[in-house]
Order: C-alpha cells, then sequence, then structure tokens
C-alpha cells in the first residue's frame, strides 16, 4: 500500500479481519481493537504476543525492595537488573511441583526462582527470613497478594525475568485451567524497538527486518533508544500477522545499514538495487502479512498449525508426501554448479 501510514495498514487489516470473523460465528469483539506498546506487552506478560483473556500479570517490585538486605534481590538491582513476580492466586500447589518451576525458570535462563505463600503472619519461603515484614508487605501490596496465594519472584536481567515469569504464568494458566475458552482476545502491539542487542555476537540485529521505517530521528551511534514503525495483531496469544512502513530514503536505509554493521560498499554490493530504488523517490509504503494456516489453526480450536496444512512437513523437515529431503544424482549437482564435501 503506498502513501499509508501505521493507522491506515491497521484500519483496513481490521476492516477484512473482521469481515472474516463475522462468518464464523464466534464471539469476538468488533474492531478497533486494543493497541498496545511492545513494552508493556513485554513488561506486564512477559512477550510480544501476549494472550489477555486472563490476569497474572507481571508486576515489578523493584520499588518495594529499594535498599533491602537481601543478597540476592540487591545485587540483582545494583547490576542494573530487575526483581519482578506474579500472582498465581491461591492454588493448592506441592513443594515438588514448585520446585519444578524452579527448574524450568532455570531452563529458560534465569539463575533461579523465589516463591512463597503469603500467610497471616507474613511469607512462608525459604527466602522469608532474610525479607523484613516491611519489605514482605510492601511486595504483597504490589502484587495484590491475600492470605493463601502463591507469588513467585525472578531477580535477575530485566528481559530474562520477564521471559521466564511469562513462561511461568501461561504454564500455570494451562495448569490450573485459567484461559476461558469461550472468550477471545484481539490486540495490537505497536511501538517497537528497531534493533535488538546480540550479546553472543555483540552486534545490534534489527528485530524485525532491516528495511522497517525508524519512528522518528535515528542516531547510529546511539540506537538502543530507536522506535520502528511496525505493528503485529494478536489474537488469543498467537499472532496472525505482522507488518511495517518501509523505509523510503537512501540516507535512511543506510543510516540502519551502519548500525548493523552494514558499510557502504558492502551495502551497494548487496543492496546497490534498493538503494537505487530509493533515489527515485518512492512513496512512504507499507502492509502486513498474515499466517492464515494460524487463522484456521485457530478458528479449528487446535494446538497445531500442522493440523490445517494440506501437506504438512515433520518435525524434522522432511515431507512424507514426496519424500524430501532426497538424493540428488550427480548429474544434477554438475547442472547447477554445486560440489558436495563429506564431513570429517
Amino acid at each position: 500500500m503506498s502513501f499509508v501510514d501505521e493507522d491506515d495498514v491497521i484500519a483496513a487489516t481490521e476492516a477484512v479481519m473482521g469481515a472474516v470473523f463475522e462468518t464464523t460465528g464466534f464471539a469476538l469483539p468488533p474492531p478497533p481493537w486494543p493497541r498496545m506498546p511492545y513494552d508493556d506487552a513485554v513488561g506486564r506478560y512477559g512477550i510480544d504476543r501476549p494472550d489477555t483473556r486472563f490476569g497474572m500479570e507481571i508486576v515489578d517490585l523493584g520499588n518495594a525492595l529499594s535498599g533491602t538486605g537481601f543478597k540476592v534481590f540487591a545485587s540483582a538491582l545494583e547490576a542494573g537488573g530487575a526483581v519482578r513476580g506474579i500472582n498465581a492466586g491461591t492454588r493448592e500447589v506441592a513443594r515438588s511441583e514448585l520446585d519444578g518451576l524452579t527448574e524450568l525458570a532455570q531452563r529458560f535462563g534465569a539463575k533461579g526462582l523465589v516463591w512463597a505463600v503469603a500467610e497471616a503472619e507474613g511469607w512462608r519461603s525459604p527466602v522469608a527470613k532474610f525479607l523484613s515484614s516491611q519489605e514482605i508487605t510492601a511486595m504483597n501490596d504490589v502484587l495484590a497478594a491475600s492470605e493463601g496465594d502463591v507469588v513467585l519472584l525472578v531477580a535477575d536481567r530485566p528481559e530474562v525475568a520477564a521471559k521466564v515469569l511469562g513462561t511461568l504464568r501461561q504454564r500455570l494458566a494451562e495448569r490450573f485451567g485459567l484461559v476461558p475458552t469461550d472468550s477471545h482476545a484481539l490486540c495490537w502491539i505497536v511501538d517497537w524497538p528497531l534493533f535488538e542487542w546480540n550479546e553472543a555476537d555483540r552486534r545490534w540485529d534489527p528485530l524485525h527486518h532491516p528495511f522497517t521505517s525508524p519512528a522518528g530521528e535515528l542516531d547510529p551511534a546511539d540506537p538502543a533508544p530507536a522506535r520502528a514503525l511496525a505493528y503485529d495483531v494478536v489474537w488469543n496469544g498467537i499472532e496472525l500477522g505482522g507488518g511495517s512502513i518501509r523505509i523510503n530514503r537512501p540516507d535512511v536505509q543506510r543510516a540502519v545499514f551502519e548500525v548493523l554493521g552494514i558499510g557502504p560498499e558492502e551495502a551497494e554490493a548487496r543492496f546497490g538495487f534498493l538503494l537505487d530504488a530509493l533515489r527515485f523517490g518512492p512513496p512512504p509504503h507499507g502492509g502486513i502479512a498474515y499466517g492464515l494456516d494460524r487463522w484456521v489453526a485457530e478458528l479449528h480450536g487446535t494446538d497445531s498449525i500442522r493440523d490445517v496444512i494440506a501437506f504438512p512437513k515433520a518435525a524434522s523437515g522432511a515431507d512424507p508426501l514426496t519424500g524430501a529431503p532426497a538424493p540428488v544424482d550427480e548429474a544434477q549437482l554438475r547442472e547447477l554448479g554445486i560440489q558436495l564435501r563429506r564431513r570429517g
């Protein structure tokens, strides 16, 4: 779509999706649908495609623990990290199950998991003796925890705490049947970061793709604050589609390449055709791509898109219909100019 902005694409998408949903018999909320900034989605739900049909939202406990003497929490906060938690409500959770949740948290990158049961006199928890009554009261207030509620806390880097608690939130909701099957929630995730830091390779990567337009000015020397003109539509925690407004100026495209470590010569070699096209002044343009198989899977209430794909591949990537991948004979390899090497 040419000469459009985010609002135009979202309005067109809602008109199409609304018309489709009218034919399904689902009791879906009519558009316009709520828009949630990316930071809110990750901060409150631990994921960029949140299921908002149930609560158990993640809360930040940093203020409640200001000046805490508990080393685990204090160290995380002093290092620029976070202490975040969820209130799982009044549940009968065995100690073995709590230990299993701790193992799950560690599997997803956390150093550990703090659990507690709110009681009239404080917390029943392995860490209760390290916390003052004032700190426990303050955390209960933030968590809206009352007697009998199970609370789970993670002290780590903000992104790790969000990811782990988001995973636990979903697991607990499934475990205790908290996800209503007779209601539906649609929302847009907007105001995305333009880049994300790749810790392993020590570089910036595009969060969507390198042709997404920045929202406002981009400073290549300080790309962390840059936001993107990008948007995803989410239904019951499933991403149904996503898109962006594209870059239409060569100077902005070169600035994005610079942040990604793509110099002028490499940019010309790899993307010269695009930079040349941008010099002719294309209009602002954007769009969205739908995952139609995900639509159909959700409409049919199945957990896997493989159930609604005519010829799905196996988990290994093999195609049961054609037998691919299959051996290639030497004549085909020569025709394609490919030479195979044996490992080792």
